[in-house]
Parts: C-alpha cells; sequence; structure tokens
C-alpha cells in the first residue's frame, strides 16, 4: 500500500475512533453521576476479557457469532441495503443445521459437517433472497421485511421446537447432533471450537471479494450509485438478489457454527441478539470486513468483562450495554464527531499559536 492508500485508511479509521473514545468519556461521566468509579469499571472489564489465556480465548468465543453476523450486515450495506433479519436468518440457519445434523444419517463425519453448513447457508441465504424478492416485486423495503421474517422464523422455529421435535425436560430444546460431527475444539474449557478461524477467514475473503472480483464491484457500486450502475448495463435486481442471498448465508453460517461448534442442538431463543449485535459490529467498523475483526473483538470483550464486572464490583452489568450504545450513537451520527474533532484541533492550534507568540519561544 502507498503513502495515499495509508492516508485513506486513516481518515477512514478517524471517526470511528474519536467516537469510540467520546463513548468512553461519557459513559465515564454517567458512571461518576450514579456513583461508581470508571477507572473500577473499565478495568474490571479490561481484565474479564484480556485479563489472561482463559479471559482471552473467552473473549474470542463471543467473539466469533457477532463478527459473522456484523460480516453478514456489512455484505448487505455494500449494495446499499439494510439486513436487520440476520436474527431470523441465523435461527434458521441453526434449525436447518440441527435437522441435517440428525437425520441426514450415513454420510462419513466430515461430509456430514460440510452438508449440514451449506445446506444452513442455503436456508438462511433463503430467507434473504426471499427479502429481496419483496423489495424487487413489490416496492417493500428491506428494512421492514427483514424485521418481519425475524418473527417468522423465529416463531416457526419454536413451533416444532416446542412441539414435534421437543425433547422432554424444561427446555424446549430438540435431540443433540451426534458428536462426529461436532467442529473440532480450540479450548474446551471456554468452548472455542475452530469456528473463529472460519470467521477470520471469511472475513479476509470477503475483503478481498469487495476489492478484487466483478461481484463485488457490482455491489459497490449499485450501493454508492445506482444511476451509474444502471448507466453501466449492472442488472441491479439481480445483484441485489445476489447480495441477500449471500448476507442470508452467511448468517446461516453463524447458526451451523453455533450448533456444531457449542451447542450441539437447537434450543429456542439461543440468541441472546447476535444479529443486533452484528449491525453494531459492522457500524463500528465502517463496513470493511477486515476492521469487523477489531470491532468484533471490541465488542466480545465487553461482553466477556461484563462478566467479571459484575462478580469483582457488583455494578450493574448494563454498564456495558451503556457503553455499546453511546458508541453505536456517536457513530450514527458523523457530524456531531466531526464537530468534536474540529473543536478539539481548534483548541490543539490556539495552544500552538499561544506557545509560538509566548516570549519564550520568541527567545
Amino acid at each position: 500500500m502507498n503513502k495515499q492508500g495509508f492516508k485513506l485508511v486513516g481518515r477512514k479509521l478517524i471517526h470511528p475512533a474519536a467516537a469510540l473514545l467520546t463513548a468512553f468519556a461519557v459513559t465515564s461521566v454517567m458512571i461518576l453521576v450514579i456513583g461508581y468509579s470508571p477507572l473500577n469499571i473499565f478495568g474490571s472489564i479490561f481484565k474479564g476479557a484480556f485479563g489472561n489465556k482463559n479471559a482471552l480465548l473467552g473473549t474470542l468465543f463471543r467473539m466469533t457469532p457477532i463478527l459473522i453476523t456484523g460480516l453478514a450486515f456489512t455484505v448487505a450495506t455494500r449494495a446499499g441495503l439494510i439486513n436487520i433479519g440476520i436474527e431470523g436468518q441465523l435461527c434458521a440457519g441453526a434449525f436447518i443445521a440441527t435437522l441435517v445434523g440428525l437425520y441426514a444419517q450415513g454420510l462419513p463425519p466430515f461430509a456430514h459437517i460440510f452438508v449440514t453448513i451449506a445446506a444452513a447457508m442455503a436456508g438462511g441465504g433463503l430467507c434473504g433472497a426471499f427479502i429481496a424478492f419483496m423489495k424487487i416485486r413489490f416496492n417493500a423495503h428491506e428494512f421492514i421485511t427483514s424485521i418481519m421474517m425475524n418473527s417468522i422464523v423465529t416463531y416457526i422455529t419454536g413451533y416444532f421446537v416446542s412441539g414435534p421435535l421437543r425433547t422432554p425436560g424444561d427446555v424446549a430444546q430438540t435431540q443433540s447432533v451426534s458428536e462426529d460431527i461436532m467442529l473440532p475444539m480450540l479450548s474446551q474449557r471456554n468452548n472455542l471450537s475452530i469456528g473463529i478461524l472460519i470467521a477470520l477467514a471469511l472475513a479476509v475473503v470477503l475483503y478481498f471479494y469487495f476489492k478484487r472480483t466483478a461481484r463485488g464491484f457490482e455491489m459497490n457500486i449499485v450501493g454508492n450509485s445506482p444511476a451509474v450502475a444502471r448507466f453501466s448495463g449492472i442488472h441491479i435486481n439481480r445483484t441485489i438478489y445476489h447480495t441477500m442471498f449471500l448476507s442470508g448465508g452467511i448468517a446461516g453460517l453463524c447458526g451451523a457454527i453455533h450448533v456444531l461448534g457449542y451447542l450441539g442442538r437447537y434450543i429456542n431463543d439461543f440468541s441472546p441478539g447476535f444479529g443486533f449485535d452484528g449491525v453494531a459490529v459492522s457500524t463500528l467498523a465502517g463496513g470493511n470486513p477486515l476492521a469487523c475483526i477489531a470491532s468484533s473483538l471490541l465488542f466480545g470483550g465487553l461482553k466477556a468483562g461484563a462478566i467479571r464486572l459484575n462478580i469483582m464490583t457488583k455494578a450493574p452489568m448494563e454498564f456495558v450495554d451503556l457503553i455499546q450504545a453511546v458508541a453505536i450513537i456517536l457513530i450514527a451520527a458523523p457530524k456531531l464527531t466531526s464537530s468534536l474533532e474540529a473543536w478539539g484541533r481548534k483548541k490543539s492550534n490556539r495552544v500552538k499559536e499561544a506557545e509560538q507568540q509566548s516570549p519564550a519561544t520568541q527567545r
């Protein structure tokens, strides 16, 4: 990368970095007002997230699903689409992965894993493609239809898990899939599977996909300027279908990895909001797949640190949600962050001018 490229990357990183620092400053004030020490709060979160090897592995475990859902949302935004249906798509992927894992018998373990993941991605992709169909055929905004799809998918899967496929017990869940098709573990104690490696590889692949392939280029053009895309002969409807199928497929992959790498079965309402966390991850990363790695590591660390925070300080775990919420608000309001940056630059320039005009400097 040349000097100009580094400058461009630097400019793109300034806004999310400034928003994040401002979020920590704002939440520090709020924590002080409530009556807690910001140093104790942030110190406990950091130790719980990165304080030792087990803390780091726990952070990577929590990072895995939100990195994948962040990439799913990033794919949609590349074509100017808003896929809020990731939560439903990952549930569809997890449910289909469980069905294939339970009933597709007679396959070698490796082939069974491959078929299970492929089926889960296809299920999530079809949910995304249906949203694209509603947009193209009936001009229904994808924001609304994707939200509605979340409810539709979760109610359908909830019916089967609470009824025909339910196993005896207090929790609505299916039978466990075979141990042979569970993903290899990197840390049994921290429930960390090779899913984290798949997620990291996916981020790199998507980065080059957008930079180096014709389909990725078409998605960028459609997202930045549909008029230019139409004038260039790009098939916009086909790109929308392709984008939403890919976005939903990645969300379905997240569901499959969570089942095969952790749960071992489908549990009703298993997701604490991975799909919506992915929106925050992608937003903080500015739609860059590689930056999603850093932002998901941050959010994963906050989630891991929240547990230690509650144990060591008795402080509410909601402080972590507060930090996330303020950061996203600031990123979503670029003018506010830009004005703060401009204020900081003006103040810095005034200090420099004052130093230059001081008698000591003149001598």
